[in-house]
């Protein structure tokens, strides 16, 4: 296998595994919290009647956005001027984008459950549930937050690569 192979499938495996492992971690919270989460929020996609296996279900399908999110993070790594992504450091920056969406959405889960106001339009969240408030809170957070942090990666990326010299000048 060439180096270019195998760093295309660090980047892109280790992307999905690292967002599948966190939306599991998450999902399966919410789950705990209120399992009706998961029969109010998302489709019925799953044949499955416990919330923990429909968490677990949509856990493994963000993991396939993340597989495409790796994608797109080789390929702003690679094509074009500057120099070249490793591996390490793509991934390095996919755990601060994760660590980040955690913090600000468990922390507006938090406050949620402490003040038991919804930080979104009412609209987005038809439950006086408590547990929903809470919830909904901190899945609409991982989405909006997570999207804003894989596309700023992505252009943090981009511009760093192109205002970059690919190789160092020569100051003698």
């Amino acid at each position: 296998m060439t180096a270019q192979r195998r760093d295309f499938f660090r980047i892109v495996v280790g992307t999905g595994l690292l967002v599948a492992g966190y939306s599991i971690a998450n999902d399966q919270w919410v789950a705990a919290i209120a399992p009706q989460h998961f029969f109010m929020f998302h489709p019925a996609y799953f044949p499955w009647a416990q919330a923990w296996e429909q968490a677990l279900s949509f856990s493994l399908l963000a993991g396939a956005f993340g597989v495409a999110w790796g994608i797109l993070l080789y390929g702003a790594g690679r094509v074009g001027p500057g120099p070249v992504l490793t591996p390490r450091a793509t991934l390095r920056g996919v755990l601060v984008v994760i660590a980040g969406t955690a913090a600000l959405a468990w922390g507006l889960g938090w406050r949620a459950a402490a003040t038991g106001h919804f930080p979104y339009p009412r609209y987005l969240c038809p439950s006086d549930s408590l547990a929903i408030f809470v919830t909904q809170t901190v899945q609409l957070t991982n989405d909006l937050a997570g999207l804003v942090g894989a596309l700023l990666w992505l252009v943090l990326i981009i511009l760093y690569r192109w205002s970059t010299p690919e190789t160092p000048p020569d100051l003698d």
